[in-house]
């Protein structure tokens, strides 16, 4: 649960959201919850979807997320960063 915490505080201080007011308004996510659990780790709020935006909006590793294993952000396969190349490419030529 420590890693859902530390991952929203480095996404707030890399500016990738305004703070954890946004995030938990965004996500659904009532804030006094996220903070009591927050202070108190061993609180019952705790919401297994609190983790879920952190993986598809954000591209955190859900391993890491889950279980701390492995990188914060997975790392990007050759394929993956060509069809990345090639959108920007076609969306400046556009």
């Amino acid at each position: 649960m420590q890693r859902l915490f530390s991952a929203v505080d480095m996404l707030v201080a890399e500016k990738k959201i305004r703070g954890i007011n946004t995030y938990c308004t965004r996500y659904g996510i009532d804030r006094r919850n996220y903070l009591a659990q927050k202070k108190d780790l061993k609180r019952g709020f705790f919401e297994v979807s609190w983790l879920i935006p952190l993986v598809t909006d954000f591209g955190l590793s859900a391993d890491w997320v889950l279980t701390g294993q492995g990188a914060m952000f997975p790392k990007k396969s050759n394929e993956n960063q060509t069809e990345i190349k090639q959108k920007g490419e076609n969306a400046s030529q556009n």
